[in-house]
């Protein structure tokens, strides 16, 4: 091998590379992601020390000249360890890391990243990424879906930055006479999703009006229920279960429902 080839393959020039691969694009809060990462050989042989993954939190502040980009490892996985990067052959290394319960939900702005790094000594190290779509967990999905498709109300605005996730629905028509909305604000934890259906009254009169002034035409439902109530036999949302829970709920608040509950 010639000292120019040896010396692209030290700048990482002609070095070895890292592809990283997960299942599936989109995980749930809390779920564990498995995937495996390539390690290719280069031009040369090259000794790695070890090959990592980190788990990447990231999100965005500002805007414009502003703009600044953040990101934290949460989380780092060692694939592999005193590994050879042998010229013209692959090998893959399987590898897994879990999402924390209160894993910031993926928007335009913020979410999260897998890294893969092959530590080379004497050398430039070999890097990969890829990207994860992170989604509440099933069993909040379950509530929001059923909200949307079988009790008809419209999706506003949602926020899951947070450990509890929040969806703003406005009334459908047959609930038009009684609230304006709802909110879901729910948190999926050990065997039970907890929080409140927050009901945003409909105003009936002078003391309604004042109430509403003051924001105290809100009642809020709490909301506990077992997760595995709200899941398939396969583990995807059920939105026909999760639809019992909402119906019982806003019955609790007064709300006299076009559906059986």
């Amino acid at each position: 091998m010639s000292l120019l080839t040896r010396l692209g393959a030290t700048l990482g020039i002609c070095g070895a590379r890292v592809r990283i691969d997960v299942a599936g694009p989109s995980q749930y809060r809390g779920g564990e992601v498995a995937g495996t990462v390539t390690l290719a050989g280069g031009a040369e042989a090259q000794a790695v020390e070890k090959l990592t993954v980190d788990l990447c939190e990231y999100w965005v502040t500002g805007s414009g000249k502003n703009r600044t980009h953040h990101e934290r490892v949460i989380e780092r996985c060692v694939a592999a360890e005193l590994v050879t990067a042998t010229p013209g052959q692959e090998g893959a290394h399987d590898f897994t890391v879990r999402l924390p319960q209160s894993a910031r939900c993926s928007r335009r702005r913020e979410g999260w990243i897998l890294r893969a790094e092959a530590h080379i000594a004497m050398a430039v190290d070999a890097r990969g990424a890829a990207e994860l779509k992170v989604l509440p967990q099933p069993e909040i999905l379950a509530l929001q879906r059923a909200l949307r498709d079988v009790l008809g109300f419209t999706p506003l605005s949602w926020q899951g930055d947070e450990p509890v996730v929040r969806y703003t629905f406005a009334a459908p028509e047959w609930a038009r006479g009684q609230i304006d909305g709802v909110v879901l604000a729910v948190f999926a934890d050990g065997s039970t999703v907890t929080g409140n259906l927050e009901l945003n009254m409909q105003e009936h009169g002078v003391g309604d009006m004042f109430r509403a002034m003051v924001a105290m035409d809100r009642r809020s439902e709490p909301l506990a229920i077992p997760r595995e109530l709200l899941l398939t036999k396969r583990g995807s949302p059920d939105p026909q279960a999760a639809a019992g829970h909402l119906y019982r709920a806003l019955a609790a608040a007064g709300i006299t429902t076009a559906r059986p509950a």
